[in-house]
């Protein structure tokens, strides 16, 4: 979790929507920026923002090559609004560029994988079958747009309220059919291996990634 000053350098170096010219979204760039705005008026909470929503401020991996798929993937990313998919707000470089990060809309929960292990909460099945709900409805919306995720896990959802669900991670999204970028296919094969616990099969055998896949996981 960043901490305080940490957040005020992201925040510092933070570059709008605007920015990133990414002018097709649904929701309009002024709501986005005013959004933003919105954020940084809140820099004297700062500290109850990071208690309180763990996956504000998403750092990406330091790996060049990790770093250049994720921007690559920006604007498939930034085009992407819907009630079960987390909104990305801002994309912070930091006093350096390895210290990239994605500003998200705040969470006051954290992810599912915080709620399970490291949490005392109890999830009953009213709540179960409701998070699962709102993981479906995101992936059936994804669907649509033939985007598929490529990294589902419980770490990919978070949770916002007791208990619904929205999904994040998508810097390993494609659309369907396409061929992983140049720095994906770069990845050293130890930079996959936390995916393996929810691969498919098939993907495991080496197969491309599927919507079939995202379902398994």
């Amino acid at each position: 979790m960043a901490s305080k000053e940490e957040i005020r350098e992201i925040l510092r170096y933070a570059i709008r929507p605007k920015e990133l010219k990414i002018d097709y979204l649904k929701s309009s760039v002024e709501d986005l920026n005013k959004k933003y705005d919105d954020i940084l008026s809140q820099m004297g909470k700062i500290n109850q923002m990071v208690q309180s929503h763990r996956s504000s401020i998403r750092k990406l991996d330091e790996e060049k090559q990790r770093k250049t798929s994720s921007l690559c993937n920006l604007p498939l990313t930034s085009q992407i609004r819907h009630p079960r998919i987390a909104n990305l707000l801002a994309v912070g470089t930091g006093p350096v560029a390895e210290q990239m990060c994605l500003v998200l809309e705040c969470f006051k929960i954290g992810s599912l994988h915080f709620v399970l292990h490291e949490t005392s909460k109890e999830i009953n099945l009213p709540d179960r079958v409701a998070i699962f709900c709102d993981v479906s409805e995101g992936l059936e919306f994804l669907k649509s747009r033939r985007i598929v995720h490529c990294f589902l896990n419980s770490h990919s959802i978070m949770i916002y309220q007791p208990f619904r669900a929205k999904i994040c991670n998508l810097e390993y999204s494609q659309k369907e059919g396409s061929e992983p970028n140049e720095s994906y296919q770069m990845l050293p094969i130890d930079a996959c291996v936390k995916q393996h616990p929810w691969m498919a099969p098939e993907q495991l055998d080496g197969e491309p990634t599927s919507f079939e896949a995202d379902v398994y996981r």
